[in-house]
């Protein structure tokens, strides 16, 4: 096992597994907020460094993740008799002494009970 820490410590002089190290809390963090899997996948290509020469060889790491996606919120809405899309439902009446309150009005209201 020492050997294999020891070749990843040394590839690239380190960067690599540092590289490795932040691809792999960039996953732990996305796991965490979502819920979902996600990979981190290492991938060593090693092929010989000069034809002819078979004890010398280049190695190429490559770093890849696959992160969880956040499913987008929905929301609810209605198609009303234009076929325009509303957040009140047309089938609904409407109540007289009811209305919709505007962000204006709102804070308006909550200011008052503050005060």
């Amino acid at each position: 096992m020492q050997g294999f820490l020891q070749f990843l410590a040394d590839l690239r002089g380190g960067r690599s597994i540092d590289q490795a190290y932040r691809a792999l809390q960039e996953v732990r963090d996305r796991v965490t907020e979502t819920g979902k899997p996600g990979t981190l996948t290492i991938t060593f290509t090693v092929k010989p460094a000069t034809k002819g020469n078979r004890s010398a060889h280049s190695i190429v790491d490559k770093v890849a993740t696959k992160l969880p996606v956040a499913e987008a919120e929905e929301s609810l809405v209605f198609v009303d008799e234009s076929g325009l899309y509303s957040r009140r439902d047309p089938r609904q009446p409407e109540l007289p002494t009811m209305r919709a309150v505007t962000t204006d009005q709102r804070t308006d209201l909550e200011d008052s009970r503050l005060g």
